[in-house]
């Protein structure tokens, strides 16, 4: 479980952080599948999950930032 689906739960769950060492590298990938029937609204979205606003609303939910 991530640090970002406890906050849902927080009220009936307990967080026990680990250190730095033992938690693995997480990244979440987001793309635009080629052989959608809908990617002009796939890369709409991509567009917005990468925007100013899109960074800061996953910034305010506890994930890290994506590269641009």
């Amino acid at each position: 479980m991530y640090v970002t689906d406890s906050k849902s739960v927080a009220a009936r769950v307990r967080v026990v952080p680990l250190p730095a060492w033992a938690q693995p590298p997480i990244r979440y990938e987001i793309a635009v599948v080629k052989a959608s029937s809908h990617r002009a609204a796939a890369r709409t979205f991509v567009m917005r999950v990468l925007s100013k606003r899109g960074r800061a609303l996953l910034r305010r939910a506890g994930f890290g930032l994506p590269k641009r």
